[in-house]
């Protein structure tokens, strides 16, 4: 089944205070109803790790997709469901 909402992120939004436990709001509300992207194209691979494992663990827990945009390295790190890469990405 395809998540009727997709929660995507940016470099503005995960740089923002209290981004994490936000996020994790949003997941826990709506469960396996919704898939969350770790976007953020500027922001280094050490950050996006560090904002998305817990909150992968909490997608895990939840059953909601969990995937990484554009990064494969920080998809596989952090054991994502999927990434999303662009045509920009790795071929």
């Amino acid at each position: 089944m395809i998540s009727r909402l997709h929660l995507v992120t940016d470099d503005r939004i995960l740089a923002s205070p209290g981004f994490v436990e936000r996020a994790s709001d949003a997941l826990a509300t709506g469960g396996a109803r919704v898939t969350f992207h770790l976007r953020g194209p500027a922001t280094s691979g050490r950050e996006l790790w560090e904002i998305g494992s817990p909150l992968r663990s909490l997608a895990r827990a939840l059953g909601a997709p969990f995937l990484v945009n554009d990064r494969l390295d920080v998809a596989l790190v952090l054991e994502a469901d999927g990434a999303h890469l662009g045509s920009a990405s790795l071929s």
